[in-house]
């Protein structure tokens, strides 16, 4: 059987503190599931005159769908409409983000991994609706256009991490992967036992997590490396990431195009760990009386969200 790179999602890892359950879980292409497209979304702008081509089907169990030029609102009203998910888009900016995929013979974790592979997200039960609910956050790799020097995110010097800051080599890398590459989680064949695969998401995720926090540090980047930084360094479901963001957060929070960003990555962060981390809730909590009425707008967002989430798990 041909090895192949199996489908998964960027905010999560199987078997990772399995105490918390629930929160973002990586989600792996079993056998069956066979994308026949798989392209990243594109902004509206770009296929407004692509003929929209929205389909979805269960039949036992397994998803057959078709998503080319759909918005991601669209999808998400067509999956509720027949399957027990619901997608939470926290950014107004993402709905309109035109997918390209299609697959077949899905079951529910690997149908959603397909449809959301270009974005960052978390996922958890919500027990009043009963419906598995993903909290979609960015795009994994972000679009919008590179703030300007003076609102880029400040080299944050994190006292959690033990690297020495660069001192800059006087070459800008403008893109994560030319900061660090990090190699993707591959599956070797289906013969792998479930351990060895979470082994190599667990690995994936950790050297992206120590990417962001190096990126983050360094002089060498510009300002769309630190924003794929954030998003890496939310999505990630790891505690360490909190005094990195504390630091960014210090650093930007009176600069009205960088801070949005950093709270956007502090919601991200504390839904990723279940709102169940003191610091990263008080993070959040703390940018909604930031006098930057973006940031404020995110945060009280996050705090509605914390709050549903938590009468979720507490229904009376």
């Amino acid at each position: 059987m041909e090895d192949r790179t199996m489908g998964r999602k960027r905010c999560g890892e199987r078997g990772y503190a399995a105490a918390t359950a629930g929160m973002a879980l990586l989600v792996l292409a079993a056998a069956g599931a066979m994308p026949a497209v798989a392209a990243a979304p594109e902004p509206a702008a770009k296929r407004s005159d692509a003929v929209t081509d929205l389909r979805f089907d269960v039949v036992g169990g397994r998803w057959n769908f078709t998503g080319r030029n759909a918005a991601l609102k669209e999808v998400a009203a067509v999956l509720a409409a027949k399957a027990p998910v619901e997608i939470r888009i926290q950014d107004p900016e993402l709905e309109a983000t035109k997918l390209g995929i299609a697959f077949e013979g899905a079951d529910m974790k690997q149908g959603m991994a397909f449809v959301l592979s270009a974005f960052n997200y978390s996922e958890f039960d919500d027990p009043k609706s009963g419906k598995r609910v993903y909290l979609v956050t960015s795009l994994t790799r972000e679009v919008k256009p590179a703030p300007e020097a003076r609102t880029t995110v400040a080299a944050v010097q994190p006292k959690a991490v033990a690297a020495t800051a660069s001192n800059g080599s006087g070459k800008v890398v403008t893109s994560i992967d030319e900061f660090r590459k990090v190699a993707p989680a591959t599956i070797k064949s289906r013969e792998q036992t479930q351990a060895e695969i979470d082994a190599e998401y667990k690995r994936e995720r950790e050297e992206k997590l120590v990417r962001a926090m190096d990126a983050l540090k360094s002089k060498d980047v510009n300002g769309t490396v630190q924003m794929q930084a954030l998003a890496d360094l939310s999505a990630s479901g790891d505690p360490r990431a909190t005094a990195v963001l504390k630091e960014a957060w210090a650093q930007t929070q009176g600069m009205p195009n960088a801070a949005p960003q950093v709270a956007r990555s502090a919601w991200q962060h504390a839904a990723q760990l279940q709102f169940a981390n003191a610091d990263a809730n008080a993070l959040l909590l703390s940018m909604t009386s930031s006098n930057i009425p973006a940031v404020r707008e995110v945060a009280q967002a996050g705090k509605v969200d914390m709050e549903r989430y938590r009468a979720a798990q507490n229904p009376r």
